[in-house]
């Protein structure tokens, strides 16, 4: 195979405020940073649908939450990423 796709709950890792916990966020870092090293292509697929299926707004803020922390941080990786 050469892609892999990294189901994330990241909600469980939010504070109040929908700050993802740093050592959450590292322990992806070298997730990512592995299959990179082994030339797989790395989709992340945050995968709280459970929570978003029961309220689709507080979902669509910690969704954006997020996606405005996770992807400025993953912006100067390949493009495999």
């Amino acid at each position: 195979f050469k892609t892999v796709r990294v189901n994330l709950q990241a909600f469980a890792h939010m504070d109040e405020a929908g700050r993802l916990d740093p050592d959450w966020l590292g322990t992806l870092d070298r997730v990512v940073d592995a299959a990179l090293a082994s030339d797989l292509n790395v989709i992340l697929d945050e995968h709280d649908f459970q929570a978003c299926g029961v309220d689709a707004q507080g979902c669509r803020t910690k969704l954006l939450a997020f996606w405005r922390q996770v992807a400025p941080r993953y912006r100067q990786r390949p493009a495999s990423v």
